[in-house]
């Protein structure tokens, strides 16, 4: 039984659309819909602050874990093994 779910969220939860970006509705629907799961996004620290959508986010996860927070860089491999 899956009892963890973490997310990226560029190219992800955000995906584009024709000529701009928007928000993977039909992915949000489906893990919104997972009981008993704990559902955290992982991410670089702006996008974080996207304050226009961060409370439909936060309705969906119960955390926004950034790279920023852990001191470590999303690019680097080695950065994984800490």
């Amino acid at each position: 039984m899956i009892n963890t779910l973490i997310s990226d969220f560029s190219g992800v939860l955000v995906v584009r659309k024709s000529q701009h970006w928007g928000l993977n509705e039909e992915l949000l629907s489906y893990i919104d819909s997972l009981e008993y799961v704990k559902k955290i996004i992982y991410t670089n620290a702006s996008m974080k602050y996207h304050q226009d959508i961060k409370p439909k986010l936060e309705n969906i996860f119960s955390d926004i874990i950034t790279s920023y927070d852990l001191g470590i860089s999303k690019t680097n491999a080695e950065d994984y093994l800490k």
